[in-house]
């Protein structure tokens, strides 16, 4: 079904980080225009360097999920988990290790397409979407925890991700490239879950298009494109691109490095 969204109102000139972060430190609070900054008013694919490992729009996240870990309540275990196949383990995101927490995301973003699908057939799918976002949520506390401290393999069991602290090498910590690829995906999931929290419903209505078959045979390029899309993951493309600095020229690439097998969607045939 279609939806009409709500285009999020302006909120002036970006902030300063440097006044955000030192309220933070202090015990502060953020305003509530960071978020709708960080969602729709920041470039996720802001150029990085050298000097630049991580963007306005990484930090900013960054700034949100060490706020959100030492504001949010512990959620009761019950009320995080509400659809099977959106959760791997019986375990609170707050107790969970750098490697359990990625897991659990990935997951996240593999089955939330399906999810999606599901929920206007769900008697309970609201039910089931508010708690979802509490996952999210949750998991989102987690990574400014992770983001904030450094400890032993015990937590930061995740070799690829981690990097030695500078302060005490014999610790970890999150590396950028880690912190990168989780606030991209975290991004992508709140755009997803404003959406939905603003969007309303739109009655349908007849139309015949009046297809033909040289409307199909010309579209062939542009079904395909979009195929290749609607099987990726939720971020994939945003990931690649950060994972792989410059060297994104197409989706294909994406979508072999996320399905070495290959998916591929059958044509729609017009009766005649």
């Amino acid at each position: 079904m279609l939806k009409r969204v709500k285009k999020p109102a302006s909120d002036g000139a970006p902030a300063p980080l440097g006044p955000l972060n030192a309220a933070l430190e202090a015990g502060g609070g953020l305003p509530d225009t960071v978020w709708t900054e960080w969602l729709w008013r920041t470039d996720p694919e802001e150029t990085l360097a050298v000097s630049i490992l991580l963007n306005r729009c990484h930090l900013l996240g960054l700034l949100l999920c060490r706020h959100q870990s030492q504001t949010q309540a512990r959620a009761a275990e019950a009320g995080l988990i509400a659809d099977d196949r959106m959760t791997l383990m019986a375990k609170h995101p707050h107790d969970m290790t750098l490697r359990e927490l990625r897991d659990t995301v990935d997951n996240i973003l593999i089955e939330w397409p399906r999810f999606l699908e599901r929920l206007d057939d769900n008697p309970n799918g609201q039910d089931n979407l508010k708690a979802v976002g509490a996952t999210v949520d949750a998991c989102f506390a987690r990574v400014g925890w992770l983001s904030a401290h450094s400890g032993g393999p015990e937590v930061f069991d995740d070799g690829n991700m981690t990097e030695p602290d500078d302060g005490d090498p014999t610790r970890m910590r999150l590396a950028r490239p880690c912190l990168r690829r989780l606030l991209g995906t975290f991004l992508v999931l709140y755009r997803h879950l404003h959406l939905l929290a603003m969007s309303e419903p739109i009655e349908p209505e007849p139309h015949d298009c009046k297809l033909c078959r040289h409307h199909m045979e010309a579209s062939t390029d542009d079904f395909n494109l979009l195929c290749m899309f609607m099987t990726l993951p939720v971020a994939a493309c945003l990931n690649y691109k950060q994972d792989f600095p410059g060297m994104y020229n197409h989706v294909s690439q994406v979508k072999r490095l996320c399905w070495h097998a290959g998916i591929r969607t059958r044509d729609p045939r017009l009766p005649y």
